[in-house]
């Protein structure tokens, strides 16, 4: 129960991270303050950043295999991303690599929260 507990707080920080960039984003982009590669670089790094804040706090609360647990994190959220484009059919096969991304940025995340825990 306490995984449970700890995997649904990282992914409700990841969503919570996205959602509060992305809003800041368009309101700046809404008064012309953004140009469309301010834009484009944002909605690359939006996503690489929240999962790796994500995947540091799920590390913090693990005890051990720090990248299992964001290989795990990485799996769900790039499920979630997938299910997305294919609704919303923007999905490409040159997505792919982005998902890979996003998995090497939660494993380091994790990795990194492990180590953080054990200094501490």
């Amino acid at each position: 129960m306490n995984y449970l507990k700890v995997l649904s707080k990282s992914i409700i920080y990841v969503i919570s991270i996205i959602l509060v960039i992305t809003i800041f984003v368009t309101i700046l982009s809404y008064f012309n303050i953004f140009s469309d590669n301010i834009i484009k670089f944002f909605k690359l790094i939006t996503p690489i950043i929240s999962i790796f804040i994500g995947a540091l706090i799920m590390g913090r609360n693990s005890n051990k295999n720090g990248y299992l647990e964001g290989i795990k994190l990485a799996i769900i959220i790039d499920f979630l991303f997938i299910v997305f484009s294919i609704i919303f059919n923007s999905f490409k096969l040159e997505s792919i690599i982005f998902y890979i991304i996003l998995l090497a940025s939660s494993i380091l995340g994790s990795i990194i929260g492990i180590q953080k825990k054990v200094k501490n």
